[in-house]
């Protein structure tokens, strides 16, 4: 049934749209274009829905324009480094429980967001892109 109040047609199914949208996230605006997005559409009003599938693409796509890890590749930084979740997340500050939910891709606070951006690697501050990458390197001006 069309979620439009003024159309509650029964004539939605899932139709392939180019989608864009504008989020603004952390008082920054970013420009989100997902061509052939599937989603539920009416076929009478033409409205569409956007279903936990649809959710899931614009929230990657978000992540990769503001440059931020998926929780796919946040989980394989932590393996890649031997740690478990209270040893990884207890590095920056966060709770096991609280690692957890962000490798689950719930939203990550900024302040998170940019310590998990920087890890200790045997002593050594390094960018967890670049152990995700498996190519660690020492940050200048770190001991």
């Amino acid at each position: 049934k069309c979620g439009n109040p003024r159309c509650r047609a029964r004539a939605v199914a899932l139709a392939t749209v180019d989608y864009s949208v504008s989020v603004d996230r952390d008082g920054r605006a970013y420009e989100i274009h997902l061509p052939g997005l599937v989603v539920p559409q009416c076929g009478q009003c033409g409205t569409i829905a956007l279903d936990e599938e649809a959710n899931r693409a614009i929230s990657a796509a978000l992540r990769k324009a503001a440059g931020l890890l998926s929780p796919e590749e946040i989980h394989a930084a932590r393996q890649n480094l031997g740690l478990n979740q209270q040893e990884f997340w207890g590095r920056i500050g966060v709770t096991q429980s609280g690692g957890s939910r962000y490798e689950s891709g719930r939203a990550m606070p900024k302040p998170v967001q940019e310590l998990l951006r920087l890890v200790h690697v045997d002593g050594r501050v390094t960018l967890l892109s670049e152990v995700v990458s498996g190519t660690p390197k020492r940050l200048s001006g770190t001991s």
